[in-house]
């Protein structure tokens, strides 16, 4: 108990001195493990025949991904108070997640090799998918983030959350992209 309670004590030091490098760290491996996951559970490769450079590409977008979200909720409390929960849930969902989908879904494909023409038709391929794929589970997690959790561990919470929808990204984009997966987008459903 002892040393679970100073690694607590250290992270909360170091989410307090460097919040973006700690955001921009977690968030990079987490993004990493839900690559990993798609990979293995869902695509069925074995571990040898994981690619490690799709899963180093996701990390690297998450180094982008938690400190531009951290900068967002403390926007989002600027903007709304600490008070007005369903404010910041609706401007999350309806303002920020469209937007942030499309810049996601065109990096990570640029990042995997695609022209800005292929990244732009695959986005239009996934992109209504993936948002009401969206709608399903981010509500609910951000009304319980933004009404319960401290700004500082917010983005720890999402990207706990985002392991599952990691997975999903990376499925749904990795199958899109090389037309030749034997799932069909019905085979995996989050409800």
């Amino acid at each position: 108990m002892h040393f679970l309670r100073r690694v607590l004590h250290s992270y909360k030091n170091l989410l307090t001195h460097r919040p973006y490098t700690v955001q921009a760290v977690q968030t990079a491996s987490l993004m990493g493990i839900g690559d990993l996951i798609a990979q293995t559970f869902i695509e069925g490769h074995n571990i040898m025949d994981i690619n490690p450079v799709r899963t180093l590409q996701y990390s690297v977008v998450g180094l982008v991904v938690g400190p531009t979200v951290g900068k967002w909720y403390q926007t989002l409390e600027r903007m709304y108070g600490k008070e007005a929960v369903l404010k910041k849930v609706l401007t999350d969902q309806l303002v920020f997640s469209p937007v942030f989908i499309a810049v996601l879904v065109t990096s990570l494909n640029l990042l995997q090799g695609a022209n800005w023409e292929t990244a732009v038709a695959n986005v239009r391929a996934s992109y209504v998918d993936i948002i009401l794929t969206g709608y399903q589970i981010w509500p609910l997690v951000q009304v319980v983030n933004f009404y319960f959790v401290p700004i500082q561990y917010r983005v720890l919470l999402v990207q706990a959350v985002a392991v599952v929808w990691n997975t999903y990204l990376s499925w749904k984009l990795n199958s899109i992209q090389s037309n030749s997966s034997s799932l069909t987008q019905d085979s995996i459903q989050f409800k």
